[in-house]
Formats: structure tokens, sequence, C-alpha cells
């Protein structure tokens, strides 16, 4: 069934690869930081290794993330977490101010769901979520509109993460009923949406199938959802 952009109620965007085109992104903070290539390719694996886990705390989180990257980089955890938030991710945050910028067609989109009092949030893994929205160029996104799993201690796809996105949007809008989830990822991210009881929609700029409902291009996305948040606009008018 195709997706009824009209009646979306709140939306869920994630930050790499939706609100930015995360292409070559781990290719790049490899060649800025060669040195460390191993650490950054070890970061993927673990966190592939701890996907599905609720910590219910970022500490615990943290814990055992850095218990696991200090066995696989051969450091000690105090020293790796020192260079995770003093090298990694300001390292990522320059690295995406260098070669990425949120996506076209996104500040309108932005506007009229302001307009038409829709919810919206950016979820993402990692922290510094203000600071890589800066890098790539939202300046004017508040940052209670940004979620990151790690701050929570929830690895997708524990249900939790999406738990308490959906909570938070109960907060900022006392009723609500469809919640969109636009995502590149058509496994963790859409088993999420699911489990949550969410509409879907993957990005996917490559070929897409006709039979493919849930899938669509950048710019047909932004044509269509833009469209349905104009005609919501112009009913609220009249």
């Amino acid at each position: 069934m195709e997706i009824d952009f009209f009646n979306i109620d709140a939306v869920l965007f994630s930050m790499d690869g939706v609100i930015y085109d995360n292409k070559e992104l781990t290719f790049r903070l490899i060649l800025s930081d060669i040195f460390h290539a191993k650490w950054i390719k070890k970061d993927i694996e673990v966190r592939k290794a701890l996907q599905g886990t609720d910590f219910e705390t970022s500490e615990s989180f943290y814990a055992s993330y850095f218990e696991k990257m200090s066995q696989e980089c051969h450091t000690s955890k105090e020293k790796y977490r020192i260079r995770y938030f003093t090298k990694f991710l300001p390292n990522m945050c320059n690295t995406l101010k260098d070669y990425y910028s949120y996506r076209e067609g996104l500040d309108d989109i932005f506007l009229q769901l302001k307009r038409n009092e829709i919810p919206f949030l950016i979820y993402s893994d990692y922290v510094f979520a203000k600071e890589r929205g800066n890098a790539i160029g939202l300046q004017d996104i508040d940052y209670k509109n940004f979620l990151c799993l790690d701050e929570i201690g929830c690895q997708k796809p524990a249900p939790r993460g999406f738990k308490e996105i959906e909570n938070l949007i109960i907060y900022k809008k006392a009723f609500y009923g469809n919640i969109l989830v636009v995502s590149t990822d058509d496994k963790v991210d859409k088993e999420c949406a699911k489990n949550a009881g969410f509409t879907f929609l993957k990005i996917n700029d490559d070929e897409i199938s006709s039979s493919q409902e849930d899938e669509m291009s950048w710019d047909d996305f932004i044509t269509k959802f833009s469209n349905a948040l104009r005609q919501k606009t112009v009913q609220k008018s009249h």
C-alpha cells in the first residue's frame, strides 16, 4: 500500500543516510586518521556485536563498548575512552564538515512540518548530535529534535529505543496517529519501525523495483511529502 503522506502525524528521520548521504564516510574517516584505521573498523564490528542489546543506561553501554574496544584494539579502556571522545568523535565532525552537507529540500520540509505543527525527531546511534548537525549545516535545528541512542544505552533493534522516541513525540504533541520512519536501513530500522507500529520508508537512490512500495528516491520523497504538507497547510487555512 502506498504511503499516505497527507495523514502523517509525526516523522522520525535517520541522521546518518537520510539527513545527509553518508556514502564513503567510513573510508574518509580512515583516511583522516590512517594510524588508527583498525580502531575505526573495529568500532563498526563491535557495534554490530552489541546490536539489539538494551543496556538501560549510557554508562552501562559505554562500559561494555569500551571493554570490547580496548580488547580489540589492544589498549586500556581509559585510553580508548579518552581517544573516543577527544579524537574520534571530533574527527567525525571535521570529516562531515569537509565532505558532507544536509540533503537538498530539508529546509522546506522542516519549515512545512513546523507550519503544520507536525513533530519530528532526528535519531542516530552516536552522540555529538548537535555538533554533527552543525557540521553538515543544520544550524537552526533545536537540539531537542535529536535523539542519540547511545545516550539512552539502547542499541537497535531493542524496542526501548523507538519507544523513547515515541514518548518524546507524545510529549511534544498530545495526540498523534501515524508516525513515519524515514531511513536508508531496510533491516534494523525497518524492524524497529515494524515492532513499534510505525510506517517505514526506505530512501533508495539506486534502481528501485516497482514492487517495493516502502522504497522511494530522495527526490520523489521530497516532492510527494512536500505536496502533501502544502495541501495540509491550505486545508488548515480554510
